[in-house]
């Protein structure tokens, strides 16, 4: 029986356990281009028709989706594998400041949504695009801080019953 993976991070890593060793790895669950730096921001409200209209692949808007509603710790918790294989790449993707009726939120882009984020705020009296910058440049004690949020809010804990057991987690 393949042993089951759930993947956040990049599609390498989550290809690697897909095509190396066929059968010996299912990958349960994938989840890319979604920083955990921004997954503590305000939310962004976007109705799921405009999303589905967008020119990109389904898989980009179902991300989009998730980093937009701020829930991929409970998804990744819903129904997990055993095994979670974090890949932290992502985190260097370009940030985005947006103002919206919630205040000033943060999206990241990919390489490849860059043009996407300039269509769907062009125009909209909802939200704007404030300013761009390299994750480099973010207040590294937030970045911390997000981090270590998320590491509790996705690990096994008596006040964390569902999270993803760290004994198993070869960091070496």
């Amino acid at each position: 029986m393949a042993v089951q993976v759930d993947v956040f991070g990049s599609c390498v890593v989550r290809d690697i356990f897909r095509h190396t060793q066929p059968g010996k790895y299912k990958v349960y669950k994938s989840a890319g281009n979604l920083p955990i730096t921004s997954l503590y921001e305000n939310s962004i409200f976007m109705d799921k028709k405009e999303v589905d209209e967008l020119k990109m692949p389904s898989y980009d808007k179902v991300m989009l989706r998730a980093q937009m509603s701020r829930n991929l710790p409970e998804l990744l918790l819903n129904k997990r594998s055993e095994i979670l294989v974090l890949d932290l790449a992502d985190e260097f993707m370009e940030r985005c400041e947006i103002k919206g009726p919630n205040g000033i939120t943060m999206l990241a882009q990919a390489e490849n949504q860059g043009e996407f984020l300039d269509n769907l705020f062009e125009g909209n009296e909802r939200y704007s695009i404030v300013k761009r910058y390299p994750m480099l440049e973010m207040d590294m004690q937030k970045v911390e801080e997000k981090i270590k949020k998320f590491a509790k809010d996705i690990l096994y804990s008596e006040e964390n019953p569902r999270g993803y057991f760290g004994e198993k987690c070869d960091c070496g």
